[in-house]
């Protein structure tokens, strides 16, 4: 009688290392998920749902299952009485486990959904950085004088190269390609000028 529990107790245990092993991946990457992995989490996420959808009707079953057992009573008499209890009580244990293991993957569905919202976070964050970071360079280039300026300190940049500026890692790349400088040569480099260049205008 006890095949069936123990069946239930293995496939939990499984499912629950497996959970771990995911949401710890999660959280060890978490700290720089990049497109790629939003979708793998997005994937996830939609395989959690439709097993939650899937099970829904597994999971209303085991709730009725466990509050009818609180109000039943098992028949009077000695042999009966002992098999009726223990079929209930493996019965209110497959329940519970279905209810457990539902449970589980509704705290998946949320690690899931956290772990998404901080990428979104994360990401408006870096954008925010990013133009914050470039304006200096934008507002420099914005006007002929600008991109006059820019040619005067940089005079191996064409006009082809500055009009495909528009940030300034932009700006750091053409630098360095043309001086054959250091990235962070080139960076400092430009950074000095923009702030510079945006001080005077």
């Amino acid at each position: 009688m006890t095949g069936p529990v123990d069946r239930i107790c293995d496939l939990l245990r499984i499912r629950l290392n497996g959970m771990d092993r995911r949401l710890g991946a999660l959280k060890a990457n978490g700290s720089d998920i990049c497109d790629k992995s939003s979708r793998l989490i997005e994937s996830q996420l939609d395989s959690v749902e439709q097993r939650i959808c899937d099970r829904r009707k597994m999971v209303h079953a085991a709730s009725e299952t466990l509050a009818a057992a609180g109000r039943a009573s098992p028949p009077a008499g000695c042999e009966t009485e002992v098999v009726a209890r223990a079929r209930a009580s493996e019965t209110q244990a497959l329940a519970a486990f279905t209810l457990a293991e539902a449970a589980l993957d509704e705290a998946v569905k949320a690690a899931l959904e956290a772990v998404l919202a901080q990428t979104d976070v994360h990401r408006a964050r870096t954008d925010a950085t990013t133009t914050r970071r470039d304006r200096p360079v934008r507002a420099a280039l914005a006007s002929a004088g600008g991109r006059h300026d820019a040619q005067a300190k940089w005079d191996r940049l064409t006009q082809v190269d500055l009009a495909g500026v528009r940030t300034e890692a932009d700006l750091v790349a053409a630098v360095e390609q043309r001086y054959g400088l250091p990235q962070k040569q080139a960076a400092d480099d430009v950074a000095i000028w923009a702030s510079g260049a945006h001080a005077t205008q």
